[in-house]
């Protein structure tokens, strides 16, 4: 199957006063239609860059990006209607016109003629989105949440097949961001379109996302699926639940060694430990429980999340992306 998005050894230094910095150091990454990828990394770790490159905003210094198989450099203006792109929260809309005229000057800008299309693509996008019944609103008078959303109708009005999204959620609270995640996964699933998205929030990054691309330097460094990126992590912990002793001098931090969370305000007088299994084995936990006389709820083996594969990656010592 050929790649949607292919970026081969590429490189981008910009000029910083008489510095320069290197925001893409040889980097090589591709993508595949119907699955979404997590481009993960630091603030100036390059992710941005790559979201330009891929768009043709700006052309590397080397290497050679490709769209649907062609060199973006020679056909650019062929493959830009492929490409639905969304950089900065709100770059792009014009507060003084309403939703509806935002996209379809978006659609013509992008070289829809015909009005009657514009006008069936502006109204099936408010709807995928839950903007029709602001249609006819003023941009400057929509919540952060309901611009952002605007702005991606404004990325789709195309029916690209590849969406570079950069922080899409910015500005969404939790149920605006739950159901995002569900919009853009049914585009992949259903429209099979390739979407690359950047965003600081790990939990709706490990909801979204097929796999995960970790940079560093502008560099790649780390590349699988969610689940193989939790598996590559050796730390796993044990998470053990049972009901709370009526002893009032109950204190499992005296027993137990590399207790990570301890949770007594669960319903039905339950209590939760996490405990790293480097530190305490599964037998250790097991004798705890009976010399405790605990009545055990459940015991099972944790994979670290999405965010802690983040945080430990990117530790001190462990990775470093000092280009800022």
């Amino acid at each position: 199957m050929m790649n949607a998005l292919e970026l081969h050894n590429v490189s981008k230094t910009f000029k910083a006063g008489k510095n320069e910095v290197v925001a893409l150091d040889g980097l090589s990454l591709d993508m595949q239609q119907g699955k979404i990828l997590a481009l993960l990394g630091p603030n100036g770790s390059g992710k941005t860059t790559t979201v330009r490159a891929s768009c043709g905003l700006l052309t590397p210094d080397s290497g050679q990006v490709k769209v649907l198989g062609k060199d973006i450099s020679k056909y650019k203006s062929q493959v830009l209607k492929d490409i639905g792109v969304l950089l900065e929260p709100g770059k792009g809309i014009f507060q003084n016109m309403t939703v509806m005229e935002n996209i379809e000057y978006w659609g013509l800008l992008k070289g829809i003629q015909d009005r009657r299309q514009l006008e069936s693509k502006g109204n099936e996008l408010t709807e995928f989105f839950d903007l029709e019944d602001k249609r006819s609103t003023l941009a400057n008078a929509l919540s952060t949440g309901m611009r952002q959303k605007l702005s991606l109708c404004c990325t789709l009005v195309t029916d690209p097949k590849i969406i570079l999204l950069d922080e899409p959620n910015v500005g969404m609270d939790v149920e605006a961001s739950l159901d995002l995640v569900k919009r853009l996964r049914w585009l992949a699933r259903e429209k099979g379109c390739a979407i690359l998205v950047t965003s600081h929030q790990m939990d709706f990054m490990e909801d979204l996302c097929d796999e995960a691309a970790f940079i560093s330097n502008g560099r790649l460094i780390l590349r699988g699926s969610i689940e193989e990126v939790r598996w590559m992590f050796q730390q796993q912990n044990y998470k053990f639940t049972f009901r709370l002793p009526e002893s009032d001098d109950f204190d499992p931090y005296a027993r137990l060694s590399g207790i990570q969370s301890f949770k007594t305000d669960l319903p039905n007088n339950m209590a939760e430990l996490i405990v790293d299994s480097n530190s305490t084995s599964m037998n250790e936990l097991m004798k705890f429980a009976l010399d405790e006389l605990l009545e055990v709820v459940a015991l099972e083996v944790v994979r670290p999340s999405l965010k802690e594969c983040y945080q430990m990656l990117f530790a001190e010592g462990v990775v470093t992306n000092d280009n800022h």
